[in-house]
């Protein structure tokens, strides 16, 4: 009980006095329950190799959409993510949307998910539950992969985030890491580590910048 109402004061007072994350819409990678107001958006790269669009639509509809840019490869590959959010109240919201990823060269040969979270908390602390569907093409999947993520102001300008999936089988992919931000821009540095691998370097970095801008 003494956790949670301490976790519970973290949330209302990361409100009022640590600074806005600019990218709150999203962990890593994962979207949150959050939508971006309309007209704001950000631009961002992940992995150096990936740049990506982030646009609100209405308030309660954003739309994401990238394209890999390797050096090297035969074919590149785009995603395509829109999301809506179906309730906001306070600090509780309700969303749901799909990641669509697919080569250049074959628009309707990809698949990705169908997915619903919700997100207790504000933009600068926050807790998000989510279900995911894959699904190839028009084949849907039955089982469904768990997303449990969240995020806690350290200072004004850095945050702890954390982003995990619980695939079916029980296989997961954990990671940890931070979110710098000031003004319009955020940096994330994180680690993950897929559950079961056995030899090598075990985590995989992430790194991701991002430029949130008002059209």
């Amino acid at each position: 009980m003494r956790k949670f109402v301490r976790f519970a004061f973290i949330l209302l007072l990361g409100r009022f006095i640590f600074g806005a994350d600019p990218t709150y819409t999203r962990l890593f990678f994962t979207p949150t329950a959050f939508t971006l107001r309309a007209g704001e958006g950000y631009f961002s790269v992940y992995e150096v190799i990936f740049p990506s669009l982030t646009v609100g639509l209405t308030g309660f509809a954003d739309i994401a959409g990238g394209v890999s840019m390797a050096p090297g490869a035969s074919d590149q590959f785009f995603y395509l993510a829109p999301k809506l959010k179906f309730f906001h109240q306070g600090n509780f919201a309700v969303a749901a949307g799909a990641i669509y990823t697919a080569p250049l060269k074959e628009f309707s040969g990809g698949g990705g998910f169908v997915y619903g979270v919700f997100t207790v908390g504000n933009r600068n602390s926050s807790f998000t539950f989510g279900l995911a569907w894959p699904f190839i093409k028009t084949d849907i999947s039955d089982k469904s992969v768990i997303l449990l993520g969240g995020s806690l102001p350290l200072s004004r300008n850095l945050k702890f985030i954390t982003e995990n999936y619980i695939f079916p089988g029980g296989s997961s992919l954990l990671s940890g890491g931070f979110r710098f931000y000031t003004g319009k821009l955020s940096v994330d540095f994180a680690l993950a580590y897929p559950t079961g691998q056995h030899g090598g370097f075990p985590f995989i970095p992430w790194l991701g910048f991002s430029y949130k801008f008002r059209l």
